[in-house]
């Protein structure tokens, strides 16, 4: 132990002698730097190495910024700094110190670019005059913004942080492209670029296609924003049609379709003339619809349906000889399932084949009389063949009237059934305030071979199906009578091209 306590107190002793030169004198310490001692560094984040070299055992070096920092390993001192982000040149020093031996080294960051955010950072607008305010977030005010398209009108407002673009109205069909230019005033390559995007003059256009939102209020701003003229003003009544003149020389006219509490089911667009319908037209037509979505094609460059936006799109440029126009028509995802006919509802509830056959008064008295029908009244041609015979059934449930019409030619020969039933969802659901087929009867329709045709303005706004195999045609309809509280189907049965008004 005494040994141990010793040589503790003869190390410090040693060690001293260990630094002493042969006649006694305390050795100098040295220390060499490799290198300038001015370092400059660029705007961004970087490190540079250089060489320490010295007789001492041991060396450090420290800065005096926080954007610098040193490490230390074996005789390489590596200095990194930090990326500039203000708009002047800073400096630091570094001490190298060994003993008593010291170096001191400048460190010169070069100022930072332009660093800038923008909100929006690209401009997109339609082919009309637009006004724009740039947001601009930047790490200087000694910055400048301009264009040198004459279509972008630029103002900018360093102190305010802010760019203020107007876009003039593009009078041409091309789409046209700029850029806007964010730059320092002492520096042109340091720039921050901004797109902008103008549409051409619209030729081809698409309605309101967001028809769950379709709202009077939507629509109309949808078509104010492209300077569309409306047709009249809007009533705002269940037939809720609103029309406007649009800008595009191709198709100058599209009807929206609104029903009860904003129940938007329909948007036409009519064209000028068929031309723009067929060939080349008809091509971009069909791009158009694919690019919005109408990916799924029921009948080739006819008939597409958007799976998204439950929306179909049928173009008919030879409609009856009547305008021809593109039907979008939207399908409002059913609320739950109904129970639709056990039997398609032909007349008598016959087979397809028997209601192709004649049918006359004597099939009608009895059949109404196996089924305890009372009979309403009855009213004639002035020749005295029957015209209209009317039946109730006295049950509760399915059926509570059926009503008859008869050749003017052929006495007692039925033209027409029509049979009213009281449950409102063996055809529809209620869809905001406004009757939409069920899913159950669109399919019982298809499997009989029946095809939705068109809604009948003129005749009481009627769902015409048609069955042209068999010849057969049905309409059907909501209807709530006057003096009836429930809300009733109304199905009206005939050989094609002939039915009651």
């Amino acid at each position: 132990m005494k040994m141990k306590a010793t040589f503790s107190l003869l190390l410090p002793l040693l060690m001293f002698l260990g630094s002493c030169t042969v006649d006694g004198d305390v050795e100098e310490a040295t220390l060499e730097v490799s290198g300038e001692e001015v370092l400059v560094f660029t705007k961004d984040a970087s490190e540079q190495k250089i060489q320490v070299t010295t007789n001492q055992a041991r060396w450090r070096a420290t800065s005096n910024a926080e954007w610098v920092t040193t490490t230390e390993e074996g005789e390489t001192l590596t200095i990194a700094v930090e990326k500039n982000i203000v708009r002047k040149e800073r400096k630091a020093q570094v001490l190298i110190s060994s003993g008593a031996a010291q170096r001191v080294l400048t460190i010169v960051q070069a100022q930072a670019g332009l660093e800038v955010q923008c909100f929006p950072n690209k401009l997109t607008s339609s082919q009309w005059a637009t006004d724009f305010q740039i947001d601009v977030m930047a790490n200087t005010n000694n910055w400048t913004a301009t264009c040198d398209a004459a279509w972008v009108k630029v103002e900018a407002l360093p102190h305010a942080r802010m760019v203020k673009v107007r876009l003039l109205e593009n009078k041409l069909e091309e789409e046209r492209t700029a850029n806007i230019q964010v730059k320092l005033n002492d520096n042109e390559e340091d720039t921050f670029i901004i797109p902008v995007q103008q549409t051409g003059k619209f030729s081809y256009i698409l309605p309101f296609l967001d028809f769950e939102d379709g709202s009077r209020y939507s629509v109309k701003r949808f078509e104010a924003a492209r300077k569309s003229l409306l047709n009249k003003e809007d009533t705002g009544d269940y037939s809720g049609w609103i029309d406007f003149y649009t800008q595009s020389s191709m198709f100058p006219m599209v009807t929206y379709t609104i029903h009860g509490m904003n129940a938007m089911m329909h948007a036409q667009i009519d064209a000028v003339d068929k031309t723009y319908l067929q060939g080349e037209h008809l091509d971009v037509v069909v791009a158009r619809l694919q690019a919005m979505g109408f990916t799924e094609i029921r009948e080739p460059k006819r008939i597409m349906y958007n799976p998204e936006k439950r929306i179909l799109a049928e173009i008919k440029p030879d409609y009856k000889d009547s305008t021809p126009h593109i039907l979008f028509t939207y399908y409002p995802k059913q609320k739950g399932t109904f129970k639709t006919f056990d039997k398609f509802p032909y007349t008598f509830g016959m087979s397809p084949e028997e209601a192709k056959k004649e049918i006359t008064l004597a099939d009608i008295e009895a059949y109404e009389k196996k089924q305890g029908s009372s009979f309403l009244r009855e009213i004639k041609f002035p020749n005295g063949f029957p015209r209209f015979r009317s039946y109730e059934t006295p049950k509760e449930g399915v059926v509570t009237r059926r009503n008859y019409f008869f050749s003017e030619v052929e006495s007692g020969v039925m033209t027409t059934s029509v049979t009213y039933y009281d449950n409102f969802n063996l055809a529809f659901w209620d869809y905001r305030s406004y009757p939409v087929f069920t899913e159950e009867f669109i399919a019982l329709a298809a499997k009989e071979g029946f095809k939705y045709d068109r809604l009948d303005l003129i005749d009481n706004r009627r769902h015409v199906f048609t069955n042209k195999s068999n010849g057969l045609e049905f309409r059907i309809h909501y209807h709530k009578a006057s003096n009836e509280t429930k809300e009733q189907v109304k199905v009206i049965m005939s050989k094609m091209g002939g039915h009651a008004h």
